[in-house]
């Protein structure tokens, strides 16, 4: 049986959704500028969850950039390779890559075992 219990952090959480969100808006245009203000979002996104100590979803981790800090979308500003058992990300404004396995069962996370407990979001006080 999964446990309910109501989130700590929500606040948090939710600025870290809305940052995330904005950084990938301006990712998706083209201007230079917007990339600048994708990096600057995703960085205060980063120094946040750092503060809180609240963990960022490894599919989040995998779409920033870990020069620029830039929210990489494949066709506008990264390139993805696929090369045997490995995704190569490259990022088209630093230029740096980075490698990951590309199995489905890679991440604990992706796993049906790893639900410990499920988290209620509902706006109901009880």
């Amino acid at each position: 049986m999964v446990k309910l219990r109501k989130c700590v952090g929500k606040e948090n959480l939710q600025r870290l959704n809305y940052l995330y969100q904005i950084g990938n808006i301006y990712a998706k245009s083209n201007c230079k500028q917007n990339n600048l203000l994708s990096s600057y979002y995703t960085n205060l996104m980063i120094s946040i969850s750092k503060k809180t100590v609240q963990r960022l979803e490894p599919n989040i981790k995998r779409n920033i950039c870990k020069v620029c800090k830039n929210i990489c979308v494949p066709g506008k500003n990264c390139k993805i390779r696929i090369k045997k058992q490995k995704i190569q990300y490259k990022c088209n404004i630093c230029s740096s890559s980075k490698n990951y396995i590309a199995q489905q069962t890679y991440l604990w996370f992706d796993q049906t075992q790893s639900v410990n407990e499920i988290l209620d979001y509902s706006q109901n006080k009880s």
